[in-house]
């Protein structure tokens, strides 16, 4: 006679149990909206500040353009304005977060000041922060969202290098 080959039931069983704990592992580490929602709001400051250094130098003729950012307990407010009046307003839920702001080479938003009612951010026509040195900011999530604007105006994630 010859052998039998193949998988028995109890194997087959086994292997399939196995796939099961390992898919609901998974599917869990999937499931998780914290890291959605963390790069969710990034997203968000990044292409709001972006887009200012764009209007701005746009506007090239302007001396200045601001960007003006309000906290108040339920969101922040995005004011673009210039020498033509407001541009654009943007918002977006502060979901009990804040907003931190200092210097280059801060990490975490530890050593950093809260921003509690507005933040404004100058532009000048080439896109340039008008201060001439690095913003960093920082959102209280977990892990902390750390976002610089440097001195050229650029935003990037990131904690800001100093040159």
């Amino acid at each position: 006679m010859k052998p039998a080959s193949g998988y028995t039931l109890i194997e087959l069983v086994m292997v399939m149990i196995i796939v099961g704990v390992l898919g609901a592992i998974g599917a869990g580490r999937f499931a998780d909206s914290e890291s959605y929602d963390r790069r969710a709001i990034a997203e968000f400051w990044l292409g709001s500040l972006r887009q200012a250094q764009q209007v701005a130098m746009a506007r090239a003729a302007d001396s200045q353009l601001t960007l003006q950012i309000r906290v108040d307990s339920s969101q922040w407010r995005l004011l673009i304005t210039g020498g033509t009046g407001q541009t654009q307003v943007q918002s977006w839920p502060s979901d009990g977060l804040s907003l931190y702001q200092g210097s280059s080479g801060a990490s975490g938003c530890r050593g950093m000041s809260v921003v509690t009612s507005s933040l404004d951010i100058g532009l000048d026509g080439d896109g340039n922060l008008a201060s001439g040195t690095n913003l960093a900011l920082c959102i209280n999530t977990d892990p902390s969202t750390n976002i610089c604007l440097a001195s050229s105006g650029y935003a990037y994630a990131g904690i800001c290098q100093s040159l």
